[in-house]
């Protein structure tokens, strides 16, 4: 993997912006399912049933529209308009729907449930299954900003050594597998990061979200910038 498609930003969030956005995480929460909640770090005290509903499909975490405006108004956004400056920021695009609304979503991963975690991907692979306009390798930089995170036992893994032409993978209806243990994508390295990092990349590094081994909810959000 060339490393020099991965960046991080060290604190690009202010305590404000972090504060706000996991109010706009627990307000869609609450809005989805009938649950009220005081910390995203808590969510993994809801039963399962709850969490099936969250996590089912990505359009329960996808934001409304009202809490795009507000995010895309806050000053890390700014800058990372500048920094993408011929970028567009992606629509919203699930398993069943598209929408013209910018998309901004979250992921929730309660500690220790492998199955709140995907498997090691590009991005550009799922581009691909949902047959999009920019599906070519190289096309889009996805931003991944941790929200609750607990530094060194939770947060995103990378494949610094895999080699992307010889990985295997296998898509169906839309939803990707890949084995993580196949030698071509080389052992996972764990990002540190605190909450209001930022982590850049193309849509050709392999990650995946890393198994939360500390003792809270780790939660995060995702906006994907398009090359005009």
């Amino acid at each position: 993997m060339n490393l020099a498609n991965f960046e991080k930003h060290d604190a690009a969030l202010s305590n404000d912006e972090i504060d706000k956005i996991e109010k706009l995480m627990l307000e869609q929460i609450s809005m989805t399912t009938g649950r009220r909640l005081d910390s995203v770090k808590l969510y993994h005290e809801f039963p399962d049933f709850i969490h099936k509903i969250m996590l089912s499909k990505k359009g329960a975490r996808v934001f409304q529209r009202e809490s795009v405006e507000q995010i895309l108004s806050m000053p890390f956004f700014l800058k990372l308009r500048n920094r993408f400056e011929k970028f567009t920021v992606s629509n919203i695009v699930t398993e069943t729907y598209k929408s013209e609304t910018e998309e901004i979503y979250f992921r929730l991963v309660r500690p220790w449930q492998t199955s709140d975690v995907g498997c090691p991907h590009c991005d550009f692979w799922f581009h691909q299954a949902y047959g999009l306009e920019y599906a070519s390798r190289g096309s889009t930089w996805k931003c991944w900003i941790p929200i609750t995170v607990e530094p060194f036992k939770s947060g995103l893994e990378i494949y610094p050594g895999a080699s992307i032409d010889t990985v295997e993978y296998v898509v169906q209806d839309k939803k990707l597998s890949c084995d993580k243990y196949q030698p071509s994508l080389g052992e996972p390295l764990l990002v540190p990061v605190q909450p209001g990092d930022i982590l850049v990349f193309r849509d050709d590094v392999i990650h995946s979200g890393a198994i939360n081994e500390g003792a809270f909810t780790r939660s995060s959000i995702e906006i994907t910038f398009i090359n005009k």
